[in-house]
């Protein structure tokens, strides 16, 4: 009964995964799938007595678990479904189900997060290697490239602020095909100038300024 059962409750579980599954960002889909996964190991983690007897296949209770109407007290708080048919459940049946829906879970919710890293892989090469062919080079100082991109950084106008400067600056580097670019150190340079730290973005605005005019 368990293996049976254990199937159906399987399927139930993947059901439900599907119907909530968020049709957002991969990150959001990540986190989801994490979340699952620690809920049914939790599960397993909760049960871990019982669950030592199911992993080793001992038989020494067998007798008392899974001889028809040798229920007990507790196996009714626990395990609602054993009340059904006191003739046809037995005290761990329905555990011992879950158990094995349990761990089919964990797999599939393992197998889907390995997916997901092996697109990202797949996506983040085949983007590397766009950046890598762009025909566009960087013309002007590697200071005046740390000005644009902290600057995009602290405006929040891409993913509202949400963005990893690092990550920020390796594409901005494949694109333009700018190598050795010291994003930290460059911005220290740039908070310690007596002058104007903005040297190069005033004079992005002066020219888009002087070109509106014209």
């Amino acid at each position: 009964k368990p293996h049976v059962l254990g199937h159906l409750l399987f399927y139930n579980y993947l059901q439900k995964i599907f119907e909530q599954k968020p049709l957002s960002e991969e990150f959001t889909l990540q986190t989801y799938l994490i979340k699952k996964l620690k809920r049914f190991n939790k599960y397993l983690r909760k049960n871990h007595k019982d669950y030592a007897y199911y992993q080793h296949k001992g038989t020494k209770y067998d007798e008392l678990y899974f001889v028809r109407c040798n229920l007990q007290a507790e196996d009714y708080h626990s395990h609602p479904y054993s009340m059904v048919d006191s003739d046809f459940a037995t005290s761990k049946d329905y555990l011992f189900a879950n158990f094995i829906a349990h761990e089919k879970m964990i797999v599939y919710l393992e197998n889907e997060l390995i997916k997901l890293k092996v697109n990202k892989k797949i996506r983040y090469k085949s983007q590397l290697e766009i950046l890598k062919a762009s025909p566009y080079n960087w013309s002007e100082t590697k200071i005046a490239l740390v000005e644009l991109i902290y600057a995009i950084v602290y405006s929040g106008c891409i993913n509202n602020g949400n963005v990893d400067i690092k990550e920020l600056t390796k594409t901005f580097c494949e694109l333009f095909h700018v190598e050795d670019l010291d994003i930290y150190r460059s911005y220290i340079d740039l908070k310690y100038r007596k002058k104007n730290p903005t040297v190069f973005l005033d004079k992005m605005k002066e020219c888009l300024i002087k070109k509106l005019l014209e």
